[in-house]
């Protein structure tokens, strides 16, 4: 399924806050198949990674102990637009070691997470539906 502004704008007309549980979900979602796909030694890349995601009290939620949260929170605030459809539909994936882009180049973990996120976003969606009663 692809989707465009105008399909998310009446999802959020008709089930207020789809497209945040929905984006807050997948990002969880990624977060969770790229820890699997990290190659581990010590342990702090696997770690490292987090989801930043804007919360309905407007505050930014950051999943696990990132090594620098001041950082995350500066990536947060300028990922998030001042739209209010995607301002509060962004949520961002990253990864606090700073060597993680070097071993992606490597052996890929990080996209592949990704990608196996992508896979189950119709699915995703689509149990926020039902769960809406739609």
């Amino acid at each position: 399924m692809r989707l465009d502004t105008a399909d998310w704008e009446r999802f959020e007309r008709e089930i207020p806050g789809i497209a945040e549980r929905w984006t807050s979900t997948m990002a969880l979602l990624a977060e969770g198949f790229i820890k699997l796909r990290a190659r581990v030694d010590t342990g702090f890349m696997r770690a490292s990674v987090f989801v930043i995601s804007r919360r309905s009290n407007g505050q930014f939620g950051i999943s696990t102990r990132a090594r620098s949260r001041s950082e995350a929170r500066a990536l947060a605030k300028r990922a998030f637009s001042d739209s209010p459809l995607t301002a509060s539909a962004e949520s961002v994936v990253a990864v606090g070691a700073e060597y993680g882009e070097f071993v992606e180049q490597v052996h890929p973990w990080f996209e592949p997470g990704v990608k196996a996120a992508q896979d189950q976003g119709d699915l995703v969606l689509q149990q926020l539906i039902n769960q809406a009663g739609g």
